[in-house]
This record gives C-alpha cells, structure tokens and sequence, in this order.
C-alpha cells in the first residue's frame, strides 16, 4: 500500500508478524508502518481492541513544518515514506503516558462525530499525537 499505517493497542494485546518478525504488543503500544510494510494481526482475544489508522502521505508535507528534523520519527517519515529503505516499521511503548491515551481518545471521539470541522480537527490532533511520539524513542523493525 501506498499509505502509513498506524495500529494502536487501546487495550489489551496483540501479537503481529511486521516484516517477518513475531511481535508483541501491549496497551499503549503503537506501531508505525510505512508504505510497503508487510504486516499480519493474529486474531485477537474478546478484551483486545487495536485502532487502525490510515495515513495519507500527503499529510506529511504539512506536519514536518512542526517536526524537529533531527528526530528519529523525522527521519523514519522521510526515509519510509520519500524514500526505500531497510527500517518499514517503528514500536513505540505509550503505556505510562497518559495524554497519548487522551489525544487517540480524542480521535475515536471525533470520528464518531458528525461536524463540519471533523477531518480538520481529526488532521491537528493527529499532528499533535506525532509531536508528543518525537519524545520516544522507538523501536526500529
């Protein structure tokens, strides 16, 4: 596919294959994948919920007017998205972090919403939940 792929564990767990490796992921742990990342969810327990978002590239060229160029979520979005390389993948544990949780319930909320301001909304939330993710630091896969 020609998108990013954002998989979000809001509760639970969730064993995937990304890029051939076995994968564990718990509450709070997101999953960044760009385009041509090859990935597979094991079904999943009744108390499990993953969010799956889909990402337009296009969106990119408006967030990295906000983005830190020497972040390695920078450089993951450049190098996967604008570019081929190795690294299709990034794992970032958000567990402990409250207002992540907070912003991708925001999200939920606003795609349940029907206003005139939604996808605007849905886009600077989105652009924030990238900035608070330049804190971590990510797993590559």
């Amino acid at each position: 596919h020609d998108y990013v792929e954002l998989n979000y564990v809001l509760n639970g767990s969730s064993h995937q294959f990304v890029e051939g490796k076995k994968v564990k992921f718990n509450k709070g742990d997101l999953l960044f994948m760009g385009p041509g990342a090859n990935h597979e969810i094991h079904p999943t327990e009744k108390e499990d919920i993953i969010l799956n978002f889909i990402i337009h590239k296009k969106f990119f060229n408006y967030i990295f007017e906000f983005i830190d160029e020497e972040s390695s979520l920078s450089n993951f979005f450049i190098d996967v998205i604008f570019k081929s390389t190795s690294t299709k993948a990034l794992i970032f544990n958000t567990g402990s972090h409250s207002g992540m949780e907070e912003l991708l319930n925001k999200i939920i909320n606003e795609l349940r919403m029907e206003n005139n301001f939604k996808e605007s909304k849905i886009k600077f939330l989105l652009g924030l939940l990238i900035i608070e993710l330049i804190q971590y630091r990510p797993k590559e896969i």
